[in-house]
C-alpha cells in the first residue's frame, strides 16, 4: 500500500469524497484532490496534511525488535481521531470523526 492507496482509503473510510476533502483541507477544487492521487508523488507535508484533515495521524517508529523504542508523530497541528495502524488493519474498519477545526496552511511538524 503506497501514500495514494493510504489516501484513497482514509477518504472512503470517512465517507469522503475527493470534493469534501478538497474543501476540508482547504483547496479551491476536487481536482486538486485528483492531481495529487494521481500524480508521480505525494509530498510528505500534503500527505499528513490530508489524512490530518480527515482525523488521522502518521507515526514513524522502528520495525525491528532490536533497535530503540522511539516514535514520532507527524502533524500539521489538528488533533487526530484514528491512528494510521487500524486504517491499514485488514480486520475492523476504524471509525472516524473528522476534526472540528481545520489548520490553515501550517506547516507539518514532527514531534517525540
Amino acid at each position: 500500500m503506497n501514500e495514494k492507496d493510504i489516501i484513497t482509503a482514509a477518504m472512503k473510510s470517512c465517507g469522503w469524497t475527493q470534493a469534501e476533502l478538497a474543501k476540508q483541507a482547504g483547496y479551491k477544487t476536487q481536482s486538486a484532490i485528483s492531481n495529487r492521487i494521481n500524480g508521480k508523488s505525494l509530498r510528505v507535508d500534503t500527505f499528513v496534511k490530508l489524512l490530518a484533515t480527515m482525523g488521522y495521524k502518521v507515526v514513524v517508529m522502528s520495525t525491528s525488535p532490536n533497535t530503540n523504542k522511539n516514535k514520532w508523530f507527524i502533524s500539521d497541528d489538528t488533533t487526530p481521531k484514528v491512528d494510521l495502524d487500524a486504517l491499514l488493519s485488514d480486520t475492523d474498519e476504524p471509525v472516524v470523526e473528522p476534526p472540528k477545526k481545520q489548520s490553515s496552511g501550517k506547516k507539518s511538524k514532527l514531534t517525540k
